[in-house]
Parts: structure tokens; C-alpha cells; sequence
């Protein structure tokens, strides 16, 4: 929730996460609790895939450098 001069779009008026799904749950059902998945899983996956092909990239660099020692956890820190 935001105050009324900041929000965008309609605003939702829960009091909790388990508030907002019994709402949910009471109103729409099971259903309910899975609307948006269509859209919500490829966005997602192209997501975290670009990412992690990123994160790799960048690791594997860092390490070809050999700016750090090969099994510190600032080469990961680094590819990050």
C-alpha cells in the first residue's frame, strides 16, 4: 500500500500476505490463488535464464583474470 498521492494503478487494501490470500481464497477460489501464472512464468524464465548466462559469463572472466584466488568467494562477489 502507498499513500494516495504516490499510488498507480488500483490498490489493493490487505492487511497481511495470509490476509490477502483468504480474501483472495473466499472470493475466487483456487483459481484465484493462480491467476497471472500465465504470464507471471515466461517472464520469469527469460529473466532469471539472461541472468544466470550473465552471471556465468562474468564469473568465468573474473576468473581467467586471476585477480583472486580461484576458489574465494570474491570471484563470485566479482562475477556478480
Amino acid at each position: 500500500q502507498t499513500v494516495a498521492a504516490m499510488a498507480v494503478g488500483h490498490q489493493h487494501h490487505h492487511q497481511s500476505v495470509l490476509g490477502a490470500l483468504e480474501t483472495i481464497w473466499r472470493q475466487q477460489g483456487l483459481a484465484g490463488l493462480w491467476r497471472g501464472v500465465g504470464g507471471a512464468v515466461p517472464r520469469v524464465m527469460v529473466g532469471s535464464a539472461a541472468q544466470l548466462a550473465t552471471f556465468a559469463s562474468a564469473k568465468a572472466w573474473v576468473q581467467k583474470q586471476q585477480w583472486l584466488p580461484e576458489d574465494s568467494w570474491l570471484v563470485a562477489l566479482a562475477g556478480g
